[in-house]
């Protein structure tokens, strides 16, 4: 009977034995493509995304971030490492890791730096000057960075949270007399 059902499913010119395999192959593929997940991964003062960052899960291979700072993550995994040159190194434990990972720059960034020679660098600043817009001063313009935001909020960065425990550290350790060897 089963063979019977098999010869006549295949002589339907295999859309059904098709249909099947389909669904078969995606029965088998599909838990492998939820057990993942994806993370975003942006700088935490612009909320940019961060590409080609570095994210490492422990027991895993290294992936790099998209273009637009999105990483795919295993299902299971005990921590994550994310990094990128210009930032701070960021260390998550599995319950730690979120939709978005956030990363601190290591230092600050020049704006557009012009360089002059001697010989013409009074040209080209009356040049400049004269494209210069000032500003109105009955209009004063609103700049807020949301890092000083959040610090006025008592919010602090993990490295000030970081140099807050040595100090810490620091001044029990010079608290404690020196013992003396006997």
């Amino acid at each position: 009977m089963l063979m019977e059902a098999f010869s006549y499913l295949c002589t339907m010119n295999g859309i059904v034995v098709r249909a099947v395999l389909v669904v078969l192959l995606l029965a088998t593929w599909a838990p492998r493509l939820w057990a993942q997940r994806t993370i975003l991964v942006l700088d935490v003062e612009t909320r940019t995304p961060v590409p080609r960052a570095s994210v490492e899960p422990d027991g895993h291979a290294p992936t790099l971030t998209d273009s637009v700072g999105m990483a795919r993550l295993p299902e299971r995994f005990d921590s994550l490492t994310v990094s990128h040159l210009g930032y701070e190194r960021e260390r998550l434990a599995f319950s730690e890791v979120r939709d978005t990972v956030y990363l601190f720059a290591t230092g600050h960034m020049l704006g557009e730096v012009v360089v002059y020679s001697q010989n013409n660098m009074m040209e080209s600043l009356k040049k400049d000057m004269a494209k210069v817009v000032l500003p109105d001063p009955g209009q004063a313009a609103l700049r807020v960075n949301i890092a000083d935001v959040l610090r006025f909020f008592g919010w602090k960065s993990k490295r000030e949270r970081k140099k807050k425990k040595v100090e810490k550290i620091i001044k029990e350790l010079d608290a404690k007399p020196l013992e003396e060897e006997e």
